[in-house]
């Protein structure tokens, strides 16, 4: 193999890899306070499907036909298994997005909402507590107890709603909705977000299939032997029977036995019957 192929191997290898993991990664979010047994079954699934490609290939090359169908039903079988663990962690974490986005969104809402209020209740408020006593007395001044409630009541959940809009993480599916305009509304933005969820776990699936095979190949192709040209190959000395008409063939193969041209003491030995000015002839025929 050569360097460039094995430079080309080596990459495939660390990208299957890499792939493999973020993929093993999912599996295990998605298993989360699963059993035990669900957990490995997962990550088992998903490091066969990765190797299975290698033994069909490696069954192909040499010719079990059936044990390569078998491998690849296998392969179909663990697809269907783990594929929808990447899709489901990856749809969770989008969904989440959109809807923590949508939170923010509503909590901005109301945000706008207190602050509208406080700007009538806060001079109401000021205008009614003109010449109020610091603390107010007992059963004195009413209005003013029940506006100055009113208004603190208001800035307590104005408080909790901005810490909350400060804390919160980027939200939202921003790709999903540019796609979504951009086609004019003929693809939803929870459409496109679903495709995309399939397309990334699909990919990700047939991605460290085709580089486990493609190393597979390779390998498999340049250790195979070259095969020889059965056209040029001449028969072994011995193999040829000892009269006239095999001289030519004879000396043929010995020529290329032993890099040389046979002597005529040699030819007459090989061929005793033979007269020596026909077996000289044909040898020097050949």
């Amino acid at each position: 193999m050569t360097s460039a192929y094995k430079a080309l191997c080596g990459g495939a290898i660390m990208i299957a890899a890499g792939l493999l993991a973020v993929q093993i990664m999912g599996g295990i979010e998605y298993t989360q306070g699963g059993t035990a047994y669900t957990r490995v079954s997962m990550i088992a699934a998903m490091v066969t499907l990765a190797a299975l490609p290698i033994f069909i290939e490696a069954a192909r090359r040499i010719g079990a036909t059936g044990v390569a169908v078998a491998l690849f039903v296998a392969f179909l079988a663990f697809l269907a298994y783990s594929l929808p663990a990447n899709i489901g962690r990856t749809g969770e974490i989008k969904e989440a997005k959109v809807v923590a986005a949508g939170d923010a969104a509503e909590a901005r809402r109301e945000l706008a909402s207190i602050n509208t209020t406080l700007s009538y209740a806060l001079p109401d408020m000021t205008a009614e507590c003109i010449g109020a006593p610091e603390p107010l007395p007992p059963n004195r001044w009413p209005e003013c107890r029940r506006k100055r409630g009113t208004v603190e009541a208001l800035k307590e959940r104005r408080a909790r709603i901005e810490t909350t809009i400060h804390d919160a993480p980027v939200s939202g599916d921003v790709g999903s909705e540019v796609i979504a305009w951009a086609s004019a509304g003929v693809l939803p933005a929870a459409d496109v977000r679903k495709v995309g969820i399939i397309g990334f776990a699909l990919g990700l699936d047939v991605a460290i299939w085709a580089l486990s095979w493609f190393v597979s190949h390779v390998v498999s192709l340049h250790s195979s032997p070259v095969p020889k040209d059965r056209s040029r190959e001449l028969p072994p000395t011995d193999a040829l029977e000892p009269d006239a008409d095999n001289v030519a063939d004879w000396a043929k193969a010995f020529r290329t036995k032993h890099g040389r041209s046979p002597s005529i003491p040699e030819v007459q030995s090989a061929f005793p019957d033979c007269p020596k000015t026909t077996a000289w002839r044909k040898a020097k025929a050949a």
